[in-house]
């Protein structure tokens, strides 16, 4: 009797580390795939929709135009760029850290 309940006791461990495994399932990629594949498909969509928008009003870019919108895209760019390396800048040099001093020591200092 001792050895049924431990051969049962076994498959239910075995069924359980089946479906609740440590690391990743095939239902985790599946809701992945879900999730990505609407997505991916209104990327598309939207793309598609730009395009035949744009070649469907007949108005020619003059080169000005070309010439403000690399401006514009640049200067995003720098904006940006500029903005993450101050927050990367300001987070290693301890700019950061609490006024009052209460914030905990950094590793590196110790």
């Amino acid at each position: 009797m001792l050895r049924a309940e431990l051969a049962a006791a076994m498959r239910r461990k075995r069924a359980r580390s089946l479906t609740t495994g440590p690391g990743p399932t095939y239902i985790d990629g599946m809701k992945s795939l879900y999730l990505l594949t609407p997505l991916f498909a209104l990327l598309i969509a939207t793309f598609w929709f730009a395009g035949e928008t744009w070649t469907r009003m007949g108005d020619v870019v003059p080169p000005w135009g070309w010439f403000a919108i690399g401006g514009g895209v640049l200067f995003s760019l720098a904006i940006g760029g500029g903005l993450m390396a101050l927050m990367f800048y300001s987070a290693r040099h301890g700019y950061d850290d609490a006024a009052d001093g209460s914030a905990s020591v950094r590793e590196e200092d110790q």
